[in-house]
Formats: structure tokens, sequence, C-alpha cells
């Protein structure tokens, strides 16, 4: 019986410092937390290059944002600009939207190609990521938003790719 009693005291015991490790844990992690963000795609953007510039201050902020969710709703142009900040660590999501507004979740891995975010040159002031939307290996050329939008910044563009 006395050693029943010990058994029962040391797995409460036990239990006790698990929770309380992982109760301090939880509390003073500093792991940043993953962001949901929705980017919407319009049907006729099939096989087309998805621009999305952040932090452009002439430009709106998403409509439909909160600290840790939100929905990128890409123009029928593929070049979306706001002035919301480009989210370091996050989930992406992909979704066809057709005429009627009916949303359809698209195969990342099949469908999105070739992402990467843009890092201007000193004195130009762009933050971008683009990616190809359509199937594997029909890319075609390179997308122009930079040199449409932002011909200033076109002298030394670095590229990072988006694993």
């Amino acid at each position: 019986m006395k050693l029943h009693v010990l058994s029962v005291l040391f797995v409460l015991c036990v239990t006790s410092m698990l929770f309380t490790c992982k109760s301090n844990y939880q509390q003073t992690s500093s792991l940043p937390a993953i962001r949901e963000q929705k980017i919407l795609i319009p049907a006729k953007l099939k096989s087309s290059w998805i621009s999305i510039e952040y932090e452009n201050s002439s430009c709106p902020k998403l409509v439909e944002e909160s600290q840790s969710a939100r929905k990128l709703v890409i123009p029928d142009s593929g070049y979306l600009c706001t002035s919301s900040e480009m989210w370091d660590v996050r989930h992406d999501d992909f979704y066809m939207v057709d005429m009627q507004g009916e949303t359809k979740q698209v195969e990342a891995d099949e469908q999105i190609h070739t992402r990467y975010t843009i890092s201007p040159p000193e004195g130009c002031h762009l933050k971008a990521e683009e990616f190809w939307f359509g199937d594997r290996g029909t890319e075609s050329g390179a997308s122009s938003f930079v040199n449409k939008y932002h011909p200033e910044c076109i002298r030394s563009i670095n590229t990072k790719k988006v694993p």
C-alpha cells in the first residue's frame, strides 16, 4: 500500500512538472506565429504571371485582413498593389475564382511555379513577390510588372526563390 501511494505521488509530481514546463514554453516561445494568407486568382488568368506588390503607400490596404489571416484578391490584370506589409512567415492557400464567384482550391505543387520575392537595389522602395500560375513548363518569358510600374528599380533587381 505504501509503495502504491508513493507511485501515485510520483506520477502526480512528474505530470505537474511536465504541465508547468509546457505552460512556460508556450508563454516564452520566441517562434513567430504562422499567419494564413488566402490568395484568390481569377480563373481567366490561367497561365499567367501573378505579381503582388506590398507596402506601397499609394495603394490601398487589403480589405479583409487581421493579425493572423488575410485575403489577397488578385485583379484581372494579374497585378495586385497594396500598402499592407509583406508577411515573412506565413502559409499560403491558393484559390481560383470563376465568373460566378465560386472558388476552387488550387494544388500549389501543380499550378504555382517559379515563385520568388523581389529585393530592390539601394534607393528603390519595392517589396514584391511573383509566381507563375499555370501548368508546369508553360512559363512564358519574365514578368514585366517592374518595367511597367517601377522602371526606376530595373538596374539591379535581386530575386530570392520562395520555397
